[in-house]
């Protein structure tokens, strides 16, 4: 690797103290296997979210538990960063998933959503082509380095053996913030969750898109 490659390499870890909530999530990790406690359901940077919603709403709606060993059958589409993912139940397909990164592949699916021809029932949409190892908070790298750095950063980010792969759910961490009088008393549907992780949004006039708008940009 280049000596600038190699010194981002080198940069310690940060060793200031997490906040009470995440210092409580770290400290219940760990097994004896060793893993660090910390829980994904996708490798790399992005992808986890729509994962873990699929085998949520597999086991929930259609009694469907996917071993958590076993990666998702995401299906390429017309470029690398659009997939699909479908949970077929009696012949028929249950659900049906697909993750967008980049402007030109969301404003693909939002263009389906807007015509009714969108027949997903999760979508996961990222601006930045390659999700997020590819993300405005990486250090720009040198042009002969771009192409590859994306997944360079993916392959770095969970190590083999660093995390334990199951079921968040599964896992004593995030069991423990759901406990009474933890961070997040209640569980995922509790009053907690409700005022801590959810938020608001107003909505704007319905106007045309302008070129100063997101909407009307071609990408």
């Amino acid at each position: 690797p280049s000596s600038r490659a190699a010194g981002l390499l080198a940069v310690p870890p940060c060793d200031a103290p997490l906040p009470a909530p995440l210092a409580a999530f770290a400290a219940a990790g760990g097994d004896a296997g060793g893993a660090s406690g910390f829980t994904y359901a996708a490798a790399g940077a992005s992808g986890g979210v729509a994962e873990f919603v699929f085998r949520s709403a597999a086991a929930e709606l259609f009694g469907v538990r996917l071993p958590a060993d076993e990666p998702l059958a995401w299906v390429s589409g017309r470029n690398a960063d659009v997939a699909e993912l479908t949970l077929t139940v009696e012949g028929r397909p249950a659900l049906r998933f697909v993750r967008a990164y980049g402007f030109r592949n969301i404003q693909n699916v939002v263009r389906r959503v807007k015509t009714g021809r969108c027949a997903y029932h999760f979508v996961e949409l990222m601006a930045c082509p390659a999700g997020c190892a590819n993300g405005g908070g990486q250090p720009r790298p040198p042009p002969l380095e771009a192409s590859g750095r994306a997944a360079a950063v993916e392959a770095a980010l969970v190590a083999p053996g660093e995390a334990a792969r199951r079921h968040p759910c599964d896992n004593p961490a995030v069991a423990s913030l759901f406990r009474e009088g933890a961070f997040l008393e209640g569980g995922p549907l509790g009053a907690a969750v409700a005022s801590q992780l959810t938020t608001e949004f107003n909505a704007l006039a319905d106007e045309p898109p302008t070129e100063q708008s997101a909407l009307g940009i071609q990408w």
